[in-house]
């Protein structure tokens, strides 16, 4: 997971997600202490599950032509 602070600055690997309850922290503001930690659990299953997915099936490379042809195994 990461977060990015605009086109210019390089994105920063997160050690944990951020988490916002939307309804009471509609701004996501981060100094707003998020106190619904419960969901970190299972959205780390989540990203792991994806991380491991894009190890076997890589990400398309940004500029990559489109319509694009994935190479043969």
């Amino acid at each position: 997971m990461t977060i990015d602070d605009g086109l210019a600055s390089p994105a920063v690997k997160l050690g944990t997600p951020l988490v916002f309850n939307l309804y009471t922290n509609p701004r996501e503001d981060e100094e707003k202490v998020a106190t619904e930690t419960w969901v970190i659990g299972p959205v780390l299953k989540m990203v792991a599950e994806f991380e491991a997915s894009v190890k076997k099936h890589p990400l398309i490379s940004m500029g990559t032509p489109d319509p694009y042809t994935p190479p043969m195994n």
